[in-house]
């Protein structure tokens, strides 16, 4: 009996068959495919950069409430990521991701299987001059940070732009000082969302101001009730001065060679200065300016030079004008402070 030869492979007129088959299958639904492949495409793109906003919100959140001088968290770089968002050992970063409905796993690349990596830039020491009352009143610097978060489509792992030589993973630029107000990211990146501290800065100034007039306010209240109690030719200065044990006592200054004050600039911040205590407000909020530099206060300011304890009597308060690096006000050069006086 004949045994029959088992067939290898296609023929030539089945492969004829099968190609134009498919020729004519690509013909009638190719634009449906291409279609398709372009939505899920742009989809993948919309939720990257929804993830990057809600990234960008997180950073944010914790320049203003994990950050005593409003700044940005640093890039992390480590465990194969170059310049991007999330350090694993960060419990308190990942619980707030988590609050906004994002899982580690998906922080620091797109969160598939090839780890397209996400990157993080941050540029800090920009700073800008701004008035006190934003609109109006003395000069005061602040410093603050631009930052962008994107995506790129190198992989964590056997891509040759991650890490790339600049050290920013993907074809974008490094983020610089010089180009921040105007850097864009660069195809095929995508999704970039953009951060500035600046309006962060502004709001803990408006929050400085709202303290240093509350502060002005009760201390002229107090004044004014204690003049109101006395004799009608007294010309006591009523201001308050640090009472109690081991109370601070810089009377005796020289105005000319003491930013106009007679009796000292007192560090509200001070434990024996009791000055907001007499006046009923709390040291810890009303001591210093939102970034925690120390307000100052002098109970005798005297600008004119008409002497120690001269009626009228005028205090004045005193921050430094770089409010938002938290420095306290600077007695070598009263150029670098600002002066509320009342």
């Amino acid at each position: 009996m004949k045994k029959l030869r088992q067939q290898q492979g296609f023929t030539l007129p089945e492969l004829l068959i099968t190609t134009v088959v498919l020729g004519i299958f690509l013909s009638v639904f190719g634009d449906q495919i291409s279609a398709a492949l372009g939505m899920n495409q742009r989809a993948y793109q919309q939720r990257q950069a929804l993830n990057n906003q809600l990234i960008a919100s997180v950073l944010l959140e914790s320049a203003r409430t994990q950050d005593t001088l409003g700044n940005l968290p640093a890039p992390y770089t480590g465990n194969g990521y170059t310049s991007t968002v999330f350090d694993p050992t960060n419990a308190t970063m990942g619980g707030s991701f988590q609050q906004v409905g994002l899982s580690t796993s998906e922080i620091n690349d797109d969160g598939y299987a090839s780890q397209r990596v996400r990157v993080y830039q941050r540029v800090t020491g920009l700073t800008q001059q701004v008035p006190l009352y934003i609109r109006s009143g003395a000069l005061v610097q602040l410093t603050y940070q631009v930052g962008a978060v994107y995506n790129t489509t190198c992989t964590l792992n056997g891509s040759g732009c991650n890490p790339s030589g600049t050290g920013v993973p993907g074809s974008s630029p490094a983020m610089t000082s010089a180009n921040a107000k105007t850097w864009a990211p660069v195809a095929p990146d995508f999704g970039a969302q953009l951060i500035s501290t600046l309006p962060l800065q502004k709001s803990m100034l408006q929050a400085t101001t709202d303290r240093m007039d509350k502060l002005r306010d009760s201390l002229q209240s107090y004044f004014r009730e204690k003049q109101r109690l006395a004799a009608a030719d007294d010309g006591t200065n009523f201001y308050p001065a640090p009472t109690g044990t081991g109370a601070a006592n810089l009377s005796g200054q020289t105005a000319t060679t003491n930013q106009s004050c007679n009796d000292g600039w007192y560090d509200l911040t001070a434990s024996n200065v009791n000055v907001l205590d007499q006046i009923g407000l709390s040291k810890d909020e009303f001591s210093k300016t939102a970034w925690g530099g120390a307000i100052q206060y002098c109970r005798d300011y005297d600008p004119s030079g008409a002497g120690p304890n001269v009626v009228p009597h005028y205090a004045a308060i005193r921050i430094h004008s770089q409010v938002s690096l938290g420095q306290s006000p600077d007695a070598a050069v009263p150029g670098n402070n600002v002066v509320l006086t009342f």
